[in-house]
């Protein structure tokens, strides 16, 4: 099972430690705020990218998934957003993997560094995760039902 609130606290509140940023997620940062923060949010949670083999309708399910974070670092210098963005590049680059590692989750890409407006002003870079997902099922599926003539003849009308 994916713990994003596990993400946030084991990835995002240690990067916001080492930049000695406070780590604040989108949904709760005010409009008229000055002071520099590491601002978090989950813009695509759930990308399912599992090949799709045939399902056997026993066991788990499992589920190789991507999710793309959003990190902004807000203030109101652009140079210190800058140096701050560079600064959670190294961290992400070094540290950042170590604590990914740790979640068993990897990441694929960081998209070029990018300045924000809205919701929030700030400069964001997008970061794709990756892990594996598991479904415990608890049924076993029916492959095949067998239609008696009067249920295939009123299927067919």
């Amino acid at each position: 099972m994916i713990a994003y609130r596990n993400i946030v606290q084991q990835w995002i509140v240690p990067m916001g430690e080492a930049l000695k940023l406070p780590v604040v997620s989108m949904d709760s940062l005010r409009t008229n705020n000055t002071l520099p923060l590491l601002v978090y949010d989950v813009t695509e949670p759930y990308i399912d990218c599992s090949p799709h083999p045939v399902d056997t309708g026993t066991g788990d399910v499992e589920k190789l998934v991507e999710m793309e974070w959003q990190l902004l670092i807000c203030g109101d210098d652009r140079m210190e957003m800058v140096e701050g963005c560079r600064d959670m590049l190294g961290w992400l680059w070094t540290e950042g993997l170590e604590h990914l590692a740790k979640l068993s989750v990897s990441m694929v890409r960081i998209s070029p560094a990018q300045w924000k407006t809205d919701p929030h002003a700030g400069l964001g870079l997008q970061v794709r995760l990756r892990m594996k997902d598991r479904f415990v099922r608890s049924f076993t599926s029916i492959d095949k039902v067998e239609l008696t003539s009067t249920e295939k003849k009123g299927v067919d009308d």
